[in-house]
C-alpha cells in the first residue's frame, strides 16, 4: 500500500530502483513485514504518468531485498541507500543492523552498519551476495558514482576505474571516499581513500594501504565536505557528463515531532560542483509552498483529505514532508544551448507514504568546469566573493600572462588557509586596492611576486570601504 526512497541504477539496459520500507497490503499485517521493494524500468524516457514499473516478484508476491551471509531483509529503517553497475553486477548499498553489536547506550537500537551487496540480475528472486561492510559512522547514505579516474583531476588515481563516494552519517554531514574499480574484481575495499580536506594535493587523502582493516581505519580522518542540517537525510549524487557538473542533493524538512525538529514544509536542495569536494550554494530543486505540493499531492491539515483516499492511512492528519530524494540519471538531459539543466528524480512525501516522480528545470549561469569556477567556490569557501560579471571574473582568472588575478588568487588562499573572512570582500576590490597602495610595486604574475603585507593592506581597505568601518588589524577580519 505504500513506500518510499527510490536508490537506482541503470543495469543492463534497465534501471534498477530500491525502495525503502514497504507497508503491506493487508492491514492486519502492518508493521511486521517493513521489508524493501525492488522494482525495475526499461522506458527510456519519462511521459505523463512517469513510466511502467515492474516489481520484481517471487511467485505472488514481491520478493523483497535481501542479503545472503546471514543479513537477510533489512529491518525497519535500515534500507538500500545507493546503488550502481559494474561491468556484469549491480551493487547495492544499504544499512543493516548487526545483532552482534551492543546498543547505543540509553537506547534500544544499534549504530547501523553499512553494508554492499551485489546481483548479476536484479531482476530475478533470491539473495544479493554479501561483498564487504564498509561503514559504522561517516557513510551511512551512501550515494556512489563509478567514474574513469583520468576524467576527474584529483582523484587518488589517474588511470583505471573508480568509485566516488559521497556518504551522510554521524556529525551531520556529507563525506567524500573513493575506491578503485578492478575489470574482473569490482570495487576493492582495501583502496578506499578518504578526502582529509588537506590543501596539499600530496595530502588531500588519507594514504594507501594494502589491507581492508587499515584502509577503512581512516575513516574517522575524512572531513565533512558539505554541511547538514541536524537530522535524518537520504544523499543521492551523479556526475553529469555533458554538463561537466557534479551533483549531491539531499533535504531540508522534517517533521520528529518527538525530536522536537520540525520543518515539514523544508525543500530538497542540490549542489553543484567541478569537483566532488568543491560545492555551490544549495539550490531549491522542490520547494513544497512554491510547487503548490500541499494539496495536490502532499497532505496539510485543512486543505486537503488526502490521508482519507491515499493509502496508507499510517499518519493520520501529520503534515507531509519531503525527503528520500534519489536522481535518476537515465532521465535527466542537459541543454547545452538553452544552458538547461533537467532533473529527474524519485521523491517520498511522508503522507502520503508514497514515492512521487518529480522534473525540475533549471537555467543554469554557466557550466562549472575546471579550472576557473573551481577557484570561484574556493574563493567563496573562505569569504571572498565579487562586484563585476562573473564572466569577466572567470577571463581573469584564467589569464596569468596579462592580469594579477591568479596571483593573488592562490596567496589568498594561503593567506585564509584554514579561515574564513567574517564578512565577505570583493576580490576585483582587493586586486584594485593592491595594484594601487604603491605605484613603485611590480604587478605580481606569480605568488612568489605577491607582498603578503600589502595583500592584507588590501583586504582591510576593501572591508572597512564596502562595511563603513575602520578596522586596522587583519586578524579581525578572519575567524
Amino acid at each position: 500500500m505504500g513506500t518510499d526512497l527510490g536508490a537506482n541504477s541503470d543495469h543492463n539496459a534497465r534501471l534498477f530502483i530500491f525502495f525503502g520500507d514497504v507497508v503491506p497490503g493487508n492491514p492486519n499485517g502492518w508493521p511486521a513485514r517493513n521489508t524493501d521493494l525492488v522494482g525495475w524500468t526499461s522506458d527510456a524516457a519519462l511521459r505523463p504518468g512517469g513510466f511502467t514499473l515492474h516489481p520484481v516478484k517471487a511467485g505472488q508476491f514481491f520478493d523483497p531485498f535481501n542479503v545472503d551471509s546471514g543479513i537477510g531483509t533489512l529491518p525497519i529503517n535500515r534500507t538500500p541507500t545507493g546503488a550502481f553497475s559494474y561491468e556484469s553486477k549491480a551493487y547495492v548499498f544499504g544499512i543493516w543492523d548487526n545483532p552482534a553489536d551492543p546498543l547505543i547506550p540509553g537506547t534500544q537500537v544499534r549504530f547501523p552498519t553499512t553494508v554492499l551487496a551485489s546481483k548479476e540480475d536484479p531482476s530475478l528472486p533470491g539473495a544479493y551476495h554479501l561483498e564487504f561492510t564498509f561503514s559504522k559512522a561517516r557513510f551511512w547514505q551512501v550515494a556512489p558514482v563509478v567514474v574513469k579516474n583520468a576524467d576527474h583531476p584529483g582523484l587518488p588515481e589517474s588511470q583505471g576505474d573508480g568509485l566516488v563516494l559521497l556518504g551522510g552519517g554521524e556529525g551531520d554531514a556529507i563525506y567524500l571516499a573513493w575506491m578503485r574499480l578492478e575489470p574482473g574484481r569490482g570495487p576493492v575495499v582495501s583502496s578506499v581513500r578518504y578526502y582529509t580536506g588537506n590543501p596539499d594535493p600530496q595530502k588531500r587523502w588519507t594514504p594507501a594501504e594494502d589491507d581492508p582493516a587499515s584502509a577503512l581505519a581512516h575513516e574517522q580522518e575524512a572531513k565533512a565536505v558539505v554541511t547538514l542540517a541536524p537530522h535524518y537525510t537520504s544523499v543521492s549524487a551523479a556526475w553529469l557528463p555533458q554538463a561537466k557538473q557534479w551533483i549531491v542533493v539531499y533535504s531540508r524538512a522534517i517533521n520528529d515531532t518527538e525530536a522536537k525538529k520540525v520543518n515539514p514544509a523544508g525543500p530538497v536542495v542540490a549542489r553543484f560542483g567541478a569537483n566532488p569536494w568543491t560545492w555551490s550554494d544549495e539550490v531549491q530543486i522542490f520547494n513544497t509552498c512554491r510547487d503548490l505540493a500541499y494539496g495536490h499531492f502532499m497532505h496539510w491539515s485543512g486543505i486537503d483529505d488526502i490521508p482519507t483516499h491515499v493509502p496508507p492511512p499510517i499518519f493520520g492528519d501529520a503534515p507531509g514532508w519531503a525527503y528520500g530524494a534519489f536522481l535518476m540519471q537515465r532521465f535527466t538531459g542537459w541543454d547545452a544551448g538553452a544552458r538547461e539543466l533537467t532533473l529527474a528524480y524519485l521523491m517520498s512525501t511522508s503522507n502520503p507514504y508514497q514515492a512521487q516522480v518529480m522534473r525540475t528545470r533549471l537555467r543554469m549561469p554557466f557550466v562549472l568546469a575546471h579550472p576557473t569556477v573551481d577557484a570561484l567556490l574556493k574563493l567563496r569557501n573562505v569569504g571572498i566573493d565579487f562586484s563585476v560579471s562573473e564572466t569577466d571574473l572567470r577571463q581573469w582568472l584564467s589569464d596569468s600572462e596579462f592580469t594579477p588575478y591568479p596571483a593573488i588568487f592562490t596567496a589568498l588562499l594561503d593567506l585564509l588557509h584554514g579561515k574564513v573572512l567574517r564578512k565577505p570582500v570583493y576580490l576585483d576590490v582587493i586586486v584594485w586596492n593592491y595594484e594601487h597602495l604603491t605605484t613603485d610595486a611590480p604587478s605580481p604574475r606569480s605568488v612568489a611576486d605577491v607582498n603578503v603585507g600589502r595583500l592584507r593592506a588590501a583586504v582591510l581597505e576593501g572591508y572597512n570601504e564596502r562595511y563603513g568601518e575602520a578596522v586596522r588589524d587583519f586578524q579581525t577580519l578572519v575567524q
